[in-house]
């Protein structure tokens, strides 16, 4: 969540705009965390994100990769959650 909003924030500082498909995802991440978050845990959590420097974003976004599910741990193809 605080990675969204660092990312958000980022975007408006640097002048970049959205395009739909960044839109789409950021707006169905949104709306998937929030769900899950009190709106006071919900709008810390922004609030945090916003506040992260550039440096502080890229490492926690690298600490996040790297506890990240690899393809070697995802099913193959064909496999039961796959298959329809």
């Amino acid at each position: 969540m605080r990675l969204f909003e660092a990312a958000e924030f980022l975007r408006e500082v640097l002048g970049y705009g959205w395009d739909t498909f960044d839109e789409i995802e950021t707006g169905r991440n949104t709306i998937a965390k929030r769900t899950h978050l009190d709106d006071i845990t919900f709008t810390a959590m922004w609030a945090e994100g916003r506040a992260l420097s550039l440096e502080q974003a890229i490492a926690e976004a690298l600490n996040a990769m790297s506890r990240a599910p690899t393809s070697s741990h995802l099913p193959a193809p064909g496999s039961a959650p796959f298959i329809k």
